[in-house]
């Protein structure tokens, strides 16, 4: 009874030390007296360490270089007391895998059978063997071919053994041999899609299996590309950049292979064009020659060109004028043929008219009047002559020899049509001091190919 009593106040008083201190610091209190219990742990007699470690599984971690029995009797006890010991014996390091295959993963460098002990009750612990040695290696393969992804220096037997249990293992397999991918894709093409770079070989007996076996290829070589699109030209697809003998194989087989070759040669342009322009829209930048042997065919190739040639847009809209609706740049040759008025500028163009008086000259947009006397020059009016239409300019006064530089009233002259003539020029009344009213008249007449 006084025992009992003894123990309900042992728990009161731990429960009042919580209340009071926390938890944080009941636990810091027994660290320090755990520490304090073991300070002269590792300096004491081997009876004294060994009824430690059968107390307390950290026990141990307080000694240094702790006997073999010590050793022992701790994992034997508690077999994760390993954790504690840096160089564990060969008998220490099969006690705890023993007991527990997981433990391993605290043992730096254990022995050979150690591990063999350790993957007999589980492959995975391979994954926490840093270095296994070959036989542990080739061990675990044979149990369990998956384990493979855990083994980092994969020789060629090693690979072999994998693949032998099970094709799939390639998955894991980062360099295989030729050897390696060519017993996996006889078995099954499908896992070539796991070997990153395969060999022309196995390349080779892949797509002769099934020519589908493409895809799985990021640089397939010539031989294996035309091997592949004579049986089936859909299958360029896959090939990111086909030879050119390739892509004439295929178009010649269909030319609608044509929409699966990122940049076609000018060859295959032309041979796909020829049997069918409506194609031309799968052909990025086609060639000038290209897009001319489409638009000779039919005008509506237009549409498929992002910026047509001038040529080519003058063959279209010579065929039909609605062509132009397709050019999102037309020259303005092609806009006049297609019957849309096109504005030339002044500045492409000059005209001179002269009499003992005075000069008229239009020379880049500009318009100057000379006075060739040497008396005042009074402009009386300007009339300005630009197709059906005539514009006037203010009156004004031009000294002895002098020049008066003005902006003529229109800055373009418009066309409706290739061969329209149109009318321009000017009518100036002037008087020269307070002599009698005189005048210059003079017109020209310019086309469109006056600006070419």
């Amino acid at each position: 009874m006084f025992r009992k009593n003894i123990v309900l106040n042992s728990i009161l008083a731990i429960l009042m030390s919580l209340m009071m201190f926390g938890c944080s610091q009941l636990t810091e209190s027994y660290i320090s007296v755990t520490k304090n219990k073991y300070t002269s742990l590792n300096t004491a007699s081997k009876e004294v360490q060994l009824s430690a470690v059968r107390e307390d599984s950290a026990a141990i971690s307080h000694i240094k270089n702790p006997d073999k029995e010590v050793q022992i009797a701790a994992v034997k006890k508690y077999p994760s007391s390993i954790y504690y010991i840096e160089n564990p014996t060969k008998e220490v390091q099969r006690i705890a895998v023993n007991k527990n295959w997981k433990l391993i993963k605290y043992i730096k460098k254990p022995d050979t059978e150690t591990q063999l002990i350790a993957l007999k009750q589980n492959g995975e612990a391979i994954k926490y063997i840093e270095n296994p040695t070959r036989e542990v290696q080739l061990t675990t393969l044979k149990e369990n071919w998956k384990l493979i992804k855990y083994i980092k220096n994969q020789d060629k037997e090693m690979q072999l053994a994998a693949v032998k249990k099970d094709p799939q293992a390639i998955q894991y397999i980062k360099n295989p041999s030729k050897e390696v991918q060519l017993l996996v894709i006889k078995k099954n093409w499908k896992l070539l899609r796991d070997i990153e770079n395969p060999d022309k070989e196995v390349q080779l007996v892949a797509v002769k299996q099934d020519p589908q076996a493409i895809q799985y290829i990021k640089y397939p070589s010539k031989e294996v590309q035309l091997l592949v699109v004579k049986k089936n030209w859909k299958l360029l697809q896959y090939i990111k950049n086909p030879d050119k003998e390739v892509q004439l194989v295929a178009v010649k087989q269909d030319p609608q292979a044509i929409q699966y070759i990122k940049n076609p040669s000018k060859e295959v342009q032309l041979v796909v064009v020829k049997e069918n322009w409506k194609l031309l829209r799968y052909i990025k930048n086609p060639d000038k020659e290209v897009q001319l042997t489409a638009v000779k065919q039919n005008w509506h190739a237009i549409q498929y060109i992002k910026n047509p040639d001038k040529e080519v847009q003058l063959i279209a809209v010579k065929q039909n004028r609605q062509a132009i609706q397709y050019i999102k740049y037309p020259s303005k040759e092609v806009q006049l043929i297609a019957g849309k008025p096109v504005d030339m500028s002044l500045s492409d163009i000059s005209f001179f008219a002269s009499n003992k008086d005075i000069s008229i000259k239009v020379y880049d947009g500009k318009l100057k009047i000379f006075n060739n006397t040497k008396n005042f020059l009074k402009i009386l009016s300007i009339a300005e002559y630009n197709g059906e239409k005539i514009y006037s300019l203010s009156p004004l006064s031009i000294p002895p020899e002098g020049v008066k530089t003005l902006t003529p009233y229109s800055s373009v002259i418009t066309f409706h049509s290739l061969d329209e003539e149109v009318l321009f020029g000017y009518a100036i009344e002037y008087k020269v001091g307070n002599s009698i009213t005189k005048d210059l008249y003079e017109t020209q007449k310019y086309s469109f190919k006056n600006f070419q």
